[in-house]
């Protein structure tokens, strides 16, 4: 492979833009098998509407990759050219968003609590997949994406008495750890519930018109609902407010990178595919 020599003679890591997912997901399997660790980027649908039963699945995969971006924990990221163009978490935001919990520190369980929130964790009775969390007395179970299981963590009183992996189906513990990294599990993460709330109730005083009068409700309310640190699913629609300035997947490539487009011309015919579905899209 050109792009398996190339990394290798000059020490570099690889970033690929194919035309679709199948020929991207057959190049991350050929890359693997010549010992690469290299990662699909994909694309994902935003959320706008506050609806359960969304699946955040696509959205998880990015922040997985992004953490090893991060960590420097990968040969390379294969991707289409609409996924690496769609808005994402800012690396400083990534990089301030992350806990560490070592069996011995001090915290309380209702902190937990609150930084999985932030961090677009969804409470549910019992753990079915990556970005929940659940708390049983003394026992928070929760399931950090990029990770294989969920984690268990037991406290006694505001200590972590211990950190384990466990089985999701047999719900028993797989292998106890001394630490464990807790990363975001959504795109858009509230740092400031008041900031952002104030931001969304500015967007919408500026909504005037009778015809507007319902998405004013919408917004006051969700603005409210952060606020009192609620999960809302469409988090989506506010990532342009949620941070200092707009990233994606291009600022996370730096010099040690080498850029490769398989099929030209087919990667521009989807910029342009992608280009007309946004703008039939807009009002």
């Amino acid at each position: 492979s050109v792009i398996y020599t190339l990394c290798k003679e000059h020490s570099s890591k690889a970033f690929c833009i194919c035309a679709d997912e199948r020929e991207a997901n057959t190049l991350c399997d050929d890359l693997k098998t010549m010992g690469m660790k290299v990662l699909f980027y994909p694309y994902r649908d935003f959320t706008f509407q506050n609806v359960s039963g969304v699946s955040h699945d696509d959205e998880r995969k990015r922040i997985g990759v992004l953490m090893s971006l991060l960590n420097e924990d990968c040969d390379g990221v294969i991707t289409c050219p609409d996924a690496a163009a769609q808005y994402t978490i800012p690396q400083y935001a990534l990089a301030d968003s992350t806990l560490n919990l070592r069996v011995g520190k001090t915290i309380t369980i209702e902190s937990c609590i609150k930084s999985l929130t932030l961090l677009g964790y969804e409470r549910c009775d019992a753990i079915e997949g990556e970005g929940q969390f659940s708390l049983r007395g003394g026992i928070l179970d929760f399931f950090p994406p990029g990770t294989e299981n969920p984690v268990r963590a037991e406290f006694w009183g505001d200590e972590v008495d211990s950190l384990s992996y466990f089985d999701i189906i047999t719900q028993r513990r797989t292998e106890a750890v001394e630490l464990v990294t807790l990363c975001p599990s959504s795109e858009v993460i509230i740092s400031d519930r008041e900031e952002l709330a104030k931001k969304i109730e500015k967007k919408a005083s500026y909504l005037r018109a009778d015809s507007t009068k319902k998405a004013k409700e919408v917004l006051y309310s969700e603005a409210d609902q952060i606020r009192q640190g609620l999960y809302i699913s469409n988090r989506d629609k506010f990532i342009h407010l949620a941070y200092e300035e707009t990233a994606t997947l291009f600022d996370y490539i730096d010099d040690s990178f080498i850029g490769f487009i398989s099929e030209h011309t087919a990667v521009k015919d989807r910029i342009t595919g992608t280009e007309f579905r946004f703008s039939q899209d807009m009002p």
